[in-house]
């Protein structure tokens, strides 16, 4: 496959995911696919995936992801994006570093990096803040702001990471 092949496979991932097209997904995965969540044991071959997603299919109500970059790392397509999401009626938004294997047309395997205390808290499932907010929830400004300036926040806040600019990143 070439890289355009590949990226246009991790787009469509992507696509289906943020209409919430579970059997796309299913599909883009194949048999034996593999889903590695850095935090927790790999999950492998498609029912395992279903199964694993079943709490989204339920949950969800919408979900996009930000891409904020996207390429090739040798064979590897890496997407840096913002997961930005409806579950279960909670709005949140966690920064994501996922890397697609892709195969045969397939996502052979998805790894994911991201910091899993801060997703579940978002998703609700956990109580207390994320160690890391986007934007402090109990601040005057933060209740007032819109998905679209915590996501601004957020980018404020990579940009700071990728300069290694530490006090700025915690601010």
């Amino acid at each position: 496959m070439t890289n355009s092949q590949k990226l246009k496979i991790a787009q469509d991932m992507l696509d289906a995911w943020n209409t919430l097209d579970w059997p796309r997904v299913y599909e883009l995965f194949g048999e034996d696919g593999v889903l590695s969540n850095m935090m927790t044991e790999p999950v492998v071959g498609a029912k395992a995936i279903q199964e694993r997603f079943a709490t989204f299919e339920k949950g969800l109500s919408r979900m996009e992801f930000v891409v904020l970059n996207m390429g090739m790392l040798g064979e590897d397509v890496v997407i840096e994006r913002l997961d930005s999401f409806d579950f279960e009626g909670r709005t949140g938004v966690v920064p994501v570093m996922g890397i697609l294997t892709i195969e045969k047309g397939q996502v052979k395997e998805w790894r994911e990096y991201y910091d899993r205390a801060w997703l579940l808290s978002e998703m609700g499932v956990i109580e207390g803040e994320p160690p890391h907010p986007l934007a402090p929830r109990d601040s005057v400004l933060a209740s007032d702001m819109t998905d679209q300036a915590r996501l601004a926040v957020a980018q404020a806040m990579l940009d700071a990471y990728e300069r290694l600019d530490w006090p700025a990143a915690a601010a």
